[in-house]
């Protein structure tokens, strides 16, 4: 991040989990921002369909505070840090373009052998919370249409339906009984759009995509 004028903005908001009507979700406490000079390594994959987006990031040198605040240990649930990852060129760090946008899986810091330098690594998801909180246990009746139960599963899990007007949606049949809903709420969706539900994150929303073999994401 240190030639031809790179520059980057790393937001990070830290809360704890909250459940409200069956309904998990975050509540923020405190918000921090991590900018250049500080140098960070990064590597995003976008993926397609069921798995994840991911990021891996290094951030080197954050103070003991920083540090302190945004470590999280894998099984920390309770705890729930999101961040916001823009990255470009120029001085200007607030238009930058957004890179990633999710939840921290994990967090810690150390220091290796003779090396000077503290290196934080963190590990990140998108549509983390509802993966590893989001649970659902329902009946739905015979005849109810596909995008109730699609809407419905979204909104267990804390995600937004990004298109409710997508064809693959309206091929789908109603149900013909009654069926049960059981299980990790995005488990249950994949399996019910026969794995076509694509998360993407923008700042601080996760959308559900449902995408046919053809579709794309509307152009941010």
């Amino acid at each position: 991040m240190l030639k031809f004028g790179r520059n980057y903005r790393m937001k990070i908001k830290i809360g704890k989990v909250v459940v409200e009507n069956k309904k998990v979700t975050p509540r923020w406490d405190e918000e921090i921002e991590i900018t250049y000079p500080l140098t960070v390594n990064f590597q995003i994959t976008r993926a397609q369909y069921s798995n994840m987006n991911t990021a891996h990031f290094e951030i080197y040198n954050l103070s003991d505070t920083t540090r302190s605040k945004i470590y999280k240990d894998k099984y920390m649930t309770e705890k729930v840090i999101r961040v916001e990852f823009y990255a470009g060129y120029g001085t200007d760090t607030q238009n930058l373009p957004l890179c990633f946008a999710g939840d921290v899986f994990d967090c810690f810091s150390d220091k290796r052998g003779g090396d000077p330098n503290i290196k934080t690594e963190m590990t990140c998801n998108v549509a983390l919370l509802g993966r590893q909180e989001g649970y659902i246990n329902q009946t739905f009746a015979a005849e109810t249409k596909p995008l109730t139960i699609i809407q419905t599963l979204c909104n267990a899990a804390s995600l937004q339906l990004g298109n409710s007007d997508s064809e693959y949606i309206a091929k789908m049949e109603p149900l013909i009984e009654d069926r049960p809903f059981i299980g990790n709420v995005i488990d249950v969706l994949q399996d019910y759009v026969a794995g076509h539900a694509y998360i993407d994150s923008s700042m601080d929303i996760d959308k559900v995509w449902i995408l046919d073999k053809k579709d794309v994401l509307p152009q941010k």
